[in-house]
Order: C-alpha cells, then structure tokens, then sequence
C-alpha cells in the first residue's frame, strides 16, 4: 500500500510555484478509503492536487528523509555511546592502580618501581582532574579511587616490609589513616543513622596519600629521609582521621 509523505517532504515540495494541472495518482478518481489504494490525509492530498505534485516525486522524497532520519538517529546512538565511554575514563585510570600495586610486588629492580609510584601518583591526580574538570564525578568513582590509592600503598607497603626496607612500625604508621578509615567505613554501614552518610574524599586525605608516595620515593632513592617522612605521614593520618570523624559526625547531624 503506499504510503503519505510526511509533512516535511510534502513542505519541501511546495517550495515551487503551483502550476494548474494535476497528476495526482492517488486521488485521482480513487476511493479515499480503498483498501488496495493509498490512504492519504484529505487535506494533503488536496494541496498536492493544487501545486500538481507527483506523488512517485514525495514518496522518493519521503525515503530520503527516512534514511536521514535513520542516519541521525544511529549518529546519536554513537554519540550516547561515546559519552558513556569517557564518563568511564576516570574511573578506568583508578583501576589501572590495582595493576601498577601488583606489577610492584612482583618487579624488583628499584628504578622500575620508582617508575611506578611516579606512575600511580600521576594516575591519582589525573582521574580526579579529569572527574571534576568535565564533571564526571560519579559515587562509585568516589568510592574506586580511595580504593585503588590504598590497595596500592599496601601493597607498597608489604613490599618494602618483605625486603627489609621498612619495620612493622614504620608499616603500621603508614597505614595508620587507611586502616582507622576502613574501620569508620564498615562502622558507619552496621549503625542505622549512620548509613545514609556519604563518604567523599577529604583534603587531608589526599595530603595523607601524597605524603605516603614521598615516602616510597624516599625509600627507594633518598633513605636517610624515610624517618622523616615517616614522621610526616603519622602526624597527617592522626589530623586526618580526626577530619573525617568530625566530617561523619556534622553528616550524621544533618
């Protein structure tokens, strides 16, 4: 059955000036309601009567604009389909530290992990830049990227402790911040008022991990400045964890 031009080619067409005659197929001498005949809207049908339009010319007209139509809409699936890939980046560049933690405790040559703190620092500034500067953030992405920071200063951490780089003090105040924030986490899932409470990263916090990549590189290149730098991280955790026992507190008040 053939079918009417959408209103879009029928407006195209009309762009030329009437002319008397009609060709029109469709009404000519038709029934309007014929079942093996086009039903076309009355009002349609008469304009093209009256600009004498063919409507072998609209029907062509009509698959164009259909296969535009189908053209755009595949364009925009795509383009959907983009956004949601680089709304994921950030959150791919957290993850890419699970793998950097594991290719440290498996490389021994020092230079090689130096390379890979440098590289999980880098990794820790740039998915949060690139969260915030296209306003990508997103609750998992909140929750991945403490994640990843920790898995990886752990596994730094058990490393340097296997070697014989660092003592089980030294470890124990390393990981002093992540192990008393790991415990308000579980603690604020089992308390009821608790959980509605959204854990969000702190700026003592990533002092804390910046502080704890200074002291891998210390470890590796400058060992003479690991006491100190020891110092530093043990006294940040300590204002840290206060700041986010108070910041849990004000959320819980609210």
């Amino acid at each position: 059955m053939p079918t009417c031009p959408k209103p879009a080619a029928l407006a195209a067409a009309m762009s030329s000036p009437p002319i008397s005659r009609a060709s029109d197929s469709c009404s000519a001498g038709t029934p309007r309601n014929s079942a093996d005949k086009c039903e076309c809207d009355p009002s349609m049908r008469d304009v093209a009567m009256r600009y004498g339009i063919s409507w072998a010319n609209l029907t062509n007209a009509q698959s164009r604009w259909q296969a535009l139509r189908r053209v755009t809409m595949v364009s925009s699936m795509a383009a959907r389909a983009a956004r949601a890939t680089l709304r994921a980046l950030p959150n791919i560049i957290s993850s890419s530290r699970l793998l950097l933690a594991a290719g440290f405790a498996v490389v021994t040559d020092a230079d090689r992990r130096l390379g890979l703190v440098g590289l999980a620092a880098f990794t820790d500034f740039l998915d949060g830049w690139i969260a915030r500067r296209a306003e990508w953030t997103t609750k998992w992405g909140a929750l991945l990227d403490p994640i990843a920071d920790r898995v990886f200063a752990l596994a730094a951490v058990i490393t340097f402790v296997v070697m014989g780089e660092l003592s089980i003090v030294g470890a124990l105040v390393m990981i002093s911040r992540d192990i008393m924030t790991a415990i308000g986490f579980f603690v604020a899932r089992i308390i009821p008022w608790l959980r509605p409470v959204e854990f969000k990263a702190r700026l003592l916090g990533k002092i804390v991990t910046f502080l704890q990549f200074v002291t891998f590189v210390a470890l590796l290149r400058f060992p003479a400045a690991v006491t100190v730098c020891l110092w530093l991280v043990g006294i940040a955790s300590l204002f840290s964890v206060i700041d986010y026992t108070l910041a849990l507190w004000r959320a819980r008040a609210r």
